[in-house]
């Protein structure tokens, strides 16, 4: 009998940016919330967040994990106040998620971060391991300088069941100046993602291959 459950909650901290020896960068009051840093120019910086949720007992339990749904609060992003050698400094900001069966590395940070949303799935050996990836682009509003704009969205993935004693998440930041940062700072405050979940107790084959698949992701 498929058992739904209250929705699996993962929390991504606030993150405080400000220039800082030129280049846009982590700031002091931000280090300890456990973001950390992929790249840092005077036009643009690149952080990143990943937490893990544990779902092991259900594989001592012999069940598998239906996702049913994986939302997120809006990010809300709490002023931008870059200035640049022309005053207030225009720009982008984009934010996302990734809920996958294994943990995102550098060779798919480098096509999220440097090609923008590129469909190469690094380390993901298949689109089944990606259960979930949220993105915003939000850009610096003409008529209010310090505040941005939600201009583009998008959300896709498999929701595809698994037999993995863990999900792993990484929260993702850009921030895109349209000129060399000379001052200032921004923030994003805490988000939380939903993630809906139906509990089930397989077939013993259809388990046994799922519990197999889930072994290979975990030693890739």
């Amino acid at each position: 009998m498929v058992e739904q459950r209250a929705p699996i909650r993962v929390f991504s901290p606030y993150l405080l940016v400000e220039e800082s020896a030129g280049k846009i960068a982590l700031s002091t009051d931000g280090m300890g919330s456990g973001w950390k840093t992929y790249s840092s120019t005077s036009t643009n910086g690149a952080f990143y967040y990943q937490c893990e949720t544990d779902i092991s007992g259900l594989v001592r339990q012999g069940k598998t994990l239906f996702p049913q749904y994986v939302t997120w609060s809006r990010w809300p992003i709490n002023g931008w106040n870059f200035e640049g050698a022309s005053g207030r400094a225009s720009g982008d900001v984009f934010v996302g998620c990734y809920t996958t069966k294994q943990l995102i590395d550098n060779v798919q940070m480098h096509y999220q971060f440097v090609q923008k949303n590129d469909p190469n799935l690094g380390r993901l050996g298949s689109y089944n391991d990606l259960i979930s990836y949220q993105w915003k682009q939000y850009a610096t509003n003409l008529n209010s300088p310090t505040t941005l704009m939600l201009i583009d969205e998008d959300a896709f993935g498999t929701l595809d069941a698994t037999a993995g004693e863990k999900l792993y998440h990484t929260f993702w930041v850009i921030f895109q100046s349209a000129e060399n940062v000379t001052t200032g700072n921004a923030q994003i405050m805490s988000t939380v993602l939903d993630i809906g979940q139906a509990i089930d107790k397989e077939p013993k084959l259809e388990y046994i291959y799922r519990l197999k698949r889930s072994y290979e992701v975990d030693q890739e």
